[in-house]
């Protein structure tokens, strides 16, 4: 899916957590594999954004993507990316909060995508 709210968590141990809607499909999956992977997508990368924000069956069909070391999908041609083993699972109204501990990621360089009322951004960092 994609997240716009994602936050690092913690420096010791390494945490993250992510906040979405309770409904979601992706949050089921997480909750059974137990392992979930942050990306950073690369400025180019706007029309996978959007294909991930499409609730959808088989959404990894015709995605380039390899299996990390949690077993989670790690998508090709990221900036970055961090993979994460579940904690916890709070609920808050209508969303979830996930916090899982961070157990392998990289930094692979690049222009991030960025996206702010409604519309994609290149984010010159």
């Amino acid at each position: 899916m994609t997240m716009s709210a994602v936050t690092s968590l913690s420096l010791d141990p390494p945490r993250f957590l992510v906040c979405m809607d309770h409904r979601a499909r992706t949050l089921a999956a997480i909750s059974s594999s137990q392992v979930f992977c942050i990306h950073v997508l690369n400025e180019h990368q706007h029309d996978l954004s959007v294909h991930f924000a499409k609730p959808q069956d088989r959404r990894f069909n015709g995605v380039p993507y390899r299996v990390g070391h949690t077993g989670a999908p790690i998508l090709e041609d990221v900036i970055a990316f961090v993979e994460c083993r579940l904690t916890e699972i709070h609920t808050s109204g209508d969303h979830a909060i996930v916090i899982g501990d961070a157990v392998h990621g990289e930094a692979l360089g690049g222009q991030p995508l960025g996206y702010f009322h409604g519309g994609y951004y290149r984010l010159d960092v």
